[in-house]
């Protein structure tokens, strides 16, 4: 089965990336996120045009809060 959601997250995890407000890991290349909240916000308003506030809050949290807030691999 697949995720309904997948390319919106897709998206949302590279706005998200292109705004800071997620890096990669250097060592293992996971993605994590850096909670820094004027990063998060420049990547709703830059979604809310594509998707809608609420929506784009919605996907926005999904994703973050599906990240560890360290890199597991410890880097």
């Amino acid at each position: 089965m697949t995720d309904p959601w997948e390319e919106e997250t897709a998206i949302v995890t590279q706005a998200l990336e292109d705004a800071g407000a997620v890096r990669c890991s250097e060592k293992h290349g996971y993605l994590v996120d850096c909670h820094d909240a004027d990063s998060r916000g420049r990547a709703i308003a830059s979604l809310t045009k594509q998707f809608g506030r609420d929506l784009t809050e919605t996907l926005v949290d999904q994703v973050l809060s599906s990240l560890p807030t360290r890199s597991p691999g410890g880097d």
